[in-house]
């Protein structure tokens, strides 16, 4: 009898935890696709690096906040030089770069291009770490792939500029830099206290970035308005909650799982702009989300 209520009671254990991660996963879904829209948004009024940076720096600021309050700030050398070059890696080098081409280049199509973080995360997993992935992973990531060329392969080749190949090779180097940072991470997030981590890396980020800002830019430094609104959603959702979501995640599930949010993101970005911008939905963009939605639940498959 104490066999079936043990066993029952690990059974619901094990649900509430699942059911925990996926809705984790959900929101975390739900950020990365309002973010780069956000992002557009704030850009109209504020000087790209300066915005990254307090962006990073507000989000690292109320968190060290919430740690000191709570005591809980106890970082060992590991976490220090974990957090400071995942801010160099992910933070301060490659927002930097989308910051400046989020300038030139649609929410939509920067949304989508950062699906390539998944893809670079799982070579560099297997080419540093020797760690592979499932077939049915990588069925699921060719299906997302697919999905993601049919909504903006038309758009990408209908709005060419002599730019364009400049921008979206910048953005690129940003995302692979920002792979190479998840990949280490999930070899280092068991070994590190997660809530200094992710204190140390957005303070380290930010830092870098508003420094640089008062190097090479000039103008409006001061958020009012939508670019304050702006600075306050991407400091809460788009970094802070976003930050510990995935670092979190990545202590629970494999690398493929957690990045495969950067693929449905595309997709809630169109229903964003269709809700509340009144944009249509084209059949191609339909037939694209409806290939990134399987994509993501074959790679979230057991």
């Amino acid at each position: 009898m104490c066999e079936i209520v043990k066993g029952n009671k690990m059974q619901s254990m094990q649900f509430i935890k699942k059911a925990r991660n996926t809705l984790l996963f959900v929101s975390l879904c739900m950020i990365g696709g309002t973010t780069y829209a956000v992002q557009k948004l704030g850009l109209a009024e504020g000087l790209p690096l300066w915005s990254a940076g307090m962006r990073f720096l507000l989000a690292g600021s109320i968190m060290a906040g919430y740690s000191f309050f709570k005591k809980t700030w106890k970082p060992d050398s590991a976490t220090i030089s974990a957090g400071a070059q995942y801010g160099i890696l992910y933070f301060a080098i490659p927002f930097g770069i989308i910051y400046w081409v989020g300038q030139y280049l649609p929410s939509g199509l920067l949304s989508v291009l950062s699906a390539s973080v998944s893809i670079f995360s799982i070579i560099f997993n297997y080419t540093f770490f020797k760690v592979k992935t499932t077939k049915t992973q990588m069925y699921g990531i060719f299906l997302s792939l697919g999905g993601i060329i049919i909504i903006f392969l038309q758009s990408i080749l209908l709005s060419y500029e002599s730019n364009m190949m400049l921008y979206l090779l910048a953005c690129t180097v940003a995302y692979i830099g920002a792979a190479y940072a998840t990949a280490s991470l999930k070899h280092k997030v068991t070994n590190i206290n997660q809530l200094c981590f992710n204190i140390i890396a957005l303070l380290t980020g930010g830092g870098i970035l508003c420094v640089f800002s008062l190097i090479v830019e000039h103008g409006n430094r001061v958020f009012v308005g939508v670019s304050l609104i702006a600075l306050i959603y991407l400091a809460i959702a788009g970094s802070m909650l976003s930050t510990r979501i995935t670092t979190f995640l990545m202590s629970q599930w494999d690398i493929a799982k957690v990045t495969s949010y950067r693929y449905i993101s595309p997709v809630i970005s169109l229903l964003v702009g269709f809700v509340f911008w009144r944009e249509v939905l084209s059949f191609h963009e339909i037939v694209g989300a409806l290939f990134i939605i399987s994509g993501t639940i074959v790679i979230n498959r057991n």
